[in-house]
């Protein structure tokens, strides 16, 4: 085509051009053998020498060289046009350092395509080309991100108002059930989950993934750990070991904190966090924080973790169960027993987040600010607010309704006990043979030590008062 000629791309600024700089990588087998290698590297110096780019690749193939220094040669020059190679601003294409540079390729021809066609606008086109590469961030500054950057704001407020409540004295026989320095690192638990939601804005490192973990999960522990040590020093049998933990209250406090920090020392360290990118339903990129589950040991201690906190969530369960009348904390086992079960509920929807990909980075953003919320508001607006408001309405029949409850309860224990010796008692009958006799001897004792733990299990649940001896 001797009627064309190749020049450089034409530039809104004079002098100022641009061509993409690329290529093929070439490499050598690392797996074969040594005299392979060599030869190998030997073929490769012959196809970067200067007489191979000369011979073959400009006079033969009639293709552009690496090798700039021929561009000062008159007779390369005659085969291909130098000037325009000294004037080129090459732009370094992104294939090995960007990631889906494939995607990316594809979609800026499709673009450009569409406007070529007169399907998009220039403006349209452009904005297009832009989402390839652009991060979105869920941020303040939109109104939605405002709204929710305003709502969390007020949570923590609302948390930092209702802490006052325990230095009123008015209020004192509502918090009962928690010694006042347990009631502060309670509270500091729902602070930090507010704390974490801050970081859903204005984009992801993985300083702020880590961050995040860390008080999210000091969040749950700081929370659970005051309700597990009042259920069991409250416990309805006096045992040992509920003693011990009510002499050693810091000492058992500290020893599971330390267990969190020991577990978020490992998975920060073994790498396990990282920043993920991903692509909405609108082509928006933006970024969340994930586990890389390929590291070993930071998967193994992050499924302790996760074993960790459903323990302490049982055990809580358990122990409210058993707990569940006496007179004591009657009311405050009621309520801490819905805030366990909203808990759960809320733990459950977050194992299932993690599997749906939400596919819009306003709407993760949203929805995992509302999930701390949620923690938050059942935590500690319900606890120190909606609770006490129950409480004080219930105030005025207190006397009728322990009357009332305390007959229920008598009812309870005495029917469960016509039960259990219904139950265990013992049947005359007929001679029977000896293999017979050791086989029904040892069902029979099978079924009585059955029947014992289920009557203590049943006798701990409908027990009045804590720390007493129950048969």
């Amino acid at each position: 085509m001797s009627n064309y000629k190749i020049t450089t791309l034409p530039g809104k600024i004079e002098g100022v051009n641009g061509s993409v700089f690329g290529g093929f990588i070439i490499g050598i087998n690392k797996n074969i053998k040594n005299e392979k290698k060599t030869a190998a590297f030997e073929v490769l110096k012959y196809f970067f020498s200067e007489q191979f780019q000369r011979e073959v690749i400009v006079k033969h193939l009639h293709l552009i060289t690496s090798l700039t220094k021929l561009y000062d040669d008159d007779e390369i020059c005659s085969y291909i046009n130098c000037e325009m190679m000294k004037e080129i601003q090459f732009y370094l294409r992104p294939s090995a350092t960007m990631k889906n540079y494939e995607s990316f390729s594809r979609r800026t021809i499709k673009y450009f395509y569409e406007y070529l066609n007169g399907e998009k606008t220039a403006e349209e086109t452009l904005s297009n080309i832009y989402d390839i590469t652009y991060i979105y961030n869920f941020s303040y500054h939109s109104t939605i991100g405002l709204i929710m950057f305003i709502y969390t704001i007020s949570l923590l407020h609302i948390i930092i108002f209702t802490m006052s409540f325990l230095f009123i004295p008015k209020l004192k026989k509502y918090f009962s059930f928690l010694s006042l320095d347990l009631w502060i690192v309670y509270s500091l638990g729902s602070i930090l989950m507010v704390l974490s939601c801050f970081l859903y804005f204005n984009g992801k490192t993985k300083k702020k993934c880590t961050y995040y973990y860390i008080m999210s999960e000091l969040g749950n522990g700081l929370v659970y750990i005051p309700i597990i040590y009042k259920l069991l020093i409250n416990f309805p049998k006096k045992n040992k070991y509920s003693e011990l933990i009510k002499r050693k209250k810091y000492i058992f406090i500290l020893f599971l904190l330390s267990i969190y920090f020991i577990l978020f020392t490992t998975i920060i360290l073994s790498d396990l966090i990282y920043v993920r990118q991903n692509i909405d339903i609108n082509n928006k990129n933006y970024l969340s924080c994930s586990y890389n589950y390929n590291n070993k040991l930071g998967t193994i201690m992050i499924h302790i973790q996760y074993f960790f906190n459903i323990s302490l969530y049982l055990t809580s369960y358990i122990l409210l169960f058993l707990e569940w009348n006496i007179s004591e904390t009657f009311y405050d086992i009621r309520h801490f027993s819905f805030v366990m079960i909203m808990d759960g509920i809320n733990q459950l929807i977050i194992i299932i987040l993690y599997y749906v990909n939400l596919n819009n980075y306003i709407l993760h953003g949203v929805v995992h600010i509302s999930i701390n919320s949620l923690f938050v508001i059942v935590n500690q607006i319900y606890i120190f607010i909606i609770r006490i408001i129950i409480l004080s309405l219930t105030d005025t029949n207190e006397i009728t309704e322990e009357e009332f409850i305390s007959n229920l309860k008598r009812f309870n224990v005495s029917s469960t006990d016509n039960k259990y010796r219904k139950g265990i008692s013992v049947q005359k009958s007929e001679p029977i043979s000896d293999s017979s006799e050791n086989s029904t001897s040892f069902s029979n004792r099978e079924s009585e030590n059955s029947g014992l733990y289920k009557s203590k299990f049943i006798s701990y649940h409908f027990s009045t008062s804590h720390g007493k001896k129950i048969k």
